[in-house]
């Protein structure tokens, strides 16, 4: 796939592989923008200094995925992307960075573009900030000024250091836990299996009616509790 590099002094660089960025970032123009360059440069008003490492990454990468219905001009599209990809807006962080794009891909239900932005943001050659967009909040602000600029809202993955993703947007839903308060969505059970589940329940009484004192009063105490639960169960399925 085909990659172009973005940077401030009209800089455009192409490339097939994103393993040549490491090489790219040697060169002077760009090696400004590594935050162990930033950190160890004198003279610059540095925003986030004091949390940020010179180790931090120099880019994000980004999968946005469009639906190929909503968008009919894809040269646009990649237009745009691209410059929301070179100027940060975010509240009292703006300026311009590091971007890399690559060339859309439409299989015909979805239109894929991978984007890096850079974490190094320069206001101007005096004023700079680290470590933008690294966090989901503040990525998930900065995705919000290009949702204007583009047809239809982008599924966003982050591309993680492992080569794994993890969607950012629209923000996942959590995974609900089990309960049993008849409020919450449970399976949808037939009647002939509530009646089941109550004969079951009674089999499971019936010793403790019967033979008592066969159970200590910790083992009474369980039992009982797990019967009310297994009750309610049934009460939120058959309601």
């Amino acid at each position: 796939m085909a990659y172009t590099l973005y940077a401030p002094q009209n800089v455009v660089i192409r490339t097939n592989d994103l393993d040549d960025l490491n090489i790219l970032l040697q060169l002077p123009k760009l090696a400004r923008f590594s935050p162990g360059q930033v950190l160890a440069t004198p003279g610059l008003n540095v925003k986030r200094r004091d949390s940020a490492q010179s180790d931090s990454p120099v880019f994000t990468q980004l999968v946005l995925e469009f639906d190929s219905d909503d968008v009919d001009d894809i040269d646009a599209l990649e237009e745009n992307v691209t410059t929301w990809a070179q100027r940060c807006r975010l509240p009292g962080v703006r300026g311009q960075r590091l971007a890399v794009v690559g060339e859309a891909d439409d299989d015909g239900d979805t239109i894929t573009i991978t984007v890096l932005i850079g974490s190094v943001v320069f206001y101007n050659d005096r004023h700079v900030t680290v470590d933008v967009s690294l966090t989901d909040d503040e990525l998930r602000a900065d995705l919000e000024n290009l949702t204007p600029y583009v047809p239809t809202e982008p599924t966003v993955s982050r591309v993680l250091a492992d080569g794994s993703s993890e969607q950012v947007q629209p923000i996942p839903a959590p995974v609900a836990a089990f309960s049993i308060d008849p409020a919450q969505n449970l399976p949808v059970v037939s009647l002939e299996q509530v009646v089941l589940s109550l004969i079951r329940i009674g089999t499971e009484a019936a010793p403790l009616l019967v033979a008592r004192d066969q159970f200590d009063a910790q083992a009474l105490r369980d039992r009982l509790d797990n019967l009310q639960l297994e009750l309610a169960a049934v009460r939120a399925n058959l309601g």
